[in-house]
This record gives structure tokens, C-alpha cells and sequence, in this order.
């Protein structure tokens, strides 16, 4: 996980300006733009050298190829929308990084942009361009703005709220919000001091436990099943970019499949607790699953 977290007060060198830094809250800096690559991505001067941003809880269509996500009419009408009316030839952008600052399955920052002092992602949401996007948790911060500018689209039926789109989006949305809750529940577990790794934010301590085969609380997302010749299973979790698996043994079978019906694919609930034993299988960490109660859909209670 890349850890930017700053002095209060300290130089930065080049054409970036540091604006704020508390303890606990989002960390903000002004940066050169240099170039919108898509609807949801955006190219600026990091600490002296490009670097793409992905902007957090919006999911508009993508407008190019670029960004490795397929392009619609849709995408193309957002991206003009944004060029005209919201970047209209702006040269710097006000970043904004959660306290917690990661990175996307392909490897961009995460964040909000400000131009002018408007929110981004709060003006597509208002204006119907991105639903607010809650797949991997409820926004961590702008939540109030996001949530409010999305009711005004949906009563207005503006852009995605609109016409025969609007159904899809509901489904999706039904199935996000399933995901956040499950989020939430473990950010309120891990803030009540029980020791969870997330595999997508803590996944190099997730691999420095498994180089020591230590037993350790995993949290993470359901993605793929795949069935090995000998019998075991293995389940996918996270993303391919941080490989990481559970390991079903041959007698384990039955159990890995119930699993991956029930948690395995959209519209359910994805999110499972693994407390087990990690291992290194080569370089990508794994979790040993022999018996059926190291898996829970809820967080282990190991506080006393």
C-alpha cells in the first residue's frame, strides 16, 4: 500500500503546492493537469512525474480505450460534457487522497479532483453523467454531497436516471450497496480493534504474514472458483494485481463450491472472513482452508 502521508508544514519541491494534512483526515495538494484519458481518469504532475488518477466513488462510461474499459456513446457524450463544461482549458487541479491513500487494480491513484473549487465527482453524479459508486464500500468522504446529488438526478431522471438505463442501474446499485454493507461492517470491527487485513488495502502485510505462515483475519471479496485436477479448489479474492486465493483441499470440494455459489458472481454478497493459516505459494500469498468455521460471512471475535 503506497503511504503518502506528510508532514504538516514540510517543502514540496516542484510546481505541486501542499495544502492540508490533519491526523485522520484526506490530504489534499494542487497539481498541474495534464490531460484527461478518460471520463474517470485523469493524467497529472505527481512529485515531478506523470501520474494517472482515478476518481473515487463515480463509475461513468468510459469515452476511450485508454483506460482499458470499453468505450460507449454514452462515455464520449460524458467525456465532451466534461471538457466544456467542467475543465474548459484548466492547467492546475486541487487533488484530494483519503487518509488512507491506495491505489487502483491498475495501479492509479485514487481520489477526488477539484477544478474551480467544484467537486468532480459530485457534478457528474448531480448532473446524471455516474451513478455514486458504492462496489467496494460507502464513500469515505463527500458521502453526504454524493448521496444528496444522486437523489436530485434520480428525481429529475437526468442522464443514467433516465429512459431505459435506469432499471440497470437500479440492479447494480442493489448490488453495491449489498457489497457496502459488508464493508462497513468491517471497518466498524477493525475500528473496534480487531486485527482484519483487507486484501485490497493491506495486501503487503497480508504477504509478509503468509512468508512467516502466520494465522491471520482476511478480508476479502469472492471473485473466481477454479477446480484442480487432484481434487482441491481453489477460490479466487481480490483482484488479479494482488493474487492472492483460498486453498480447499480435495476433502474441502463440496465446501468450496457452496461457497462459490453463494458468494461468487453479481448480485451477491461477495465479501467472506478467512481465519487461517497463511503460506507463501511462490511469491502470492494463500489461505489454508481445512475445516468449514475459518470461513464466515461475519467478522471473528478475538477481543477479550
Amino acid at each position: 500500500m503506497l503511504n503518502f502521508a506528510l508532514r504538516t508544514g514540510s517543502v514540496i519541491q516542484g510546481s505541486e503546492q501542499f495544502l492540508r494534512q490533519e491526523a485522520g483526515m484526506s490530504k489534499r495538494r494542487i497539481c498541474a493537469l495534464i490531460q484527461p484519458v478518460d471520463t474517470h481518469t485523469y493524467l497529472i504532475e505527481w512529485e515531478g512525474s506523470p501520474r494517472r488518477i482515478r476518481l473515487m466513488d463515480v463509475a461513468p462510461d468510459s469515452a476511450t480505450e485508454a483506460s482499458g474499459s470499453r468505450p460507449t456513446e454514452f462515455g464520449r457524450q460524458t467525456l465532451s460534457w466534461l471538457r466544456s463544461e467542467v475543465l474548459r482549458e484548466a492547467r492546475e487541479v486541487e487533488v484530494e487522497l483519503p487518509a488512507e491513500s491506495v491505489v487502483s487494480n491498475s495501479n492509479c491513484l485514487l481520489g477526488h479532483l477539484f477544478i474551480r473549487g467544484a467537486n468532480i465527482c459530485v457534478r457528474m453524479v448531480r448532473e446524471g453523467w455516474s451513478p455514486c459508486f458504492e462496489k467496494y464500500g460507502y464513500p469515505s468522504s463527500h458521502g453526504e454531497e454524493l448521496e444528496d446529488a444522486e437523489r436530485w438526478a434520480i428525481r429529475e431522471g437526468l442522464g443514467i436516471w433516465g429512459g431505459a438505463r435506469a432499471e440497470a442501474y437500479w440492479e447494480m446499485k442493489r448490488w453495491w450497496l449489498l457489497r457496502a454493507g459488508q464493508v462497513e461492517r468491517c471497518r466498524h470491527a477493525a475500528a473496534m480493534g480487531e486485527d482484519i487485513l483487507d486484501a485490497r488495502l493491506d495486501y503487503e502485510d497480508i504477504v509478509k504474514r503468509a512468508s512467516v505462515n502466520a494465522q491471520s483475519v482476511v478480508f476479502a471479496d469472492a471473485t473466481n472458483l477454479f477446480q484442480l485436477a487432484d481434487g482441491a479448489s481453489l477460490v479466487q479474492l481480490g483482484n488479479p494485481s494482488r493474487p492472492l486465493c483460498a486453498f480447499f483441499p480435495p476433502s474441502m470440494r463440496a465446501f468450496a463450491h457452496h461457497l462459490a455459489r453463494q458468494h461468487v458472481g453479481a448480485g451477491k454478497p461477495n465479501y467472506l472472513y478467512f481465519d487461517a493459516p497463511l503460506s507463501l505459494e511462490g511469491d502470492q500469498p494463500q489461505i489454508l482452508v481445512e475445516v468449514p468455521n475459518v470461513v464466515s460471512t461475519y467478522p471473528p471475535r478475538h477481543l477479550q
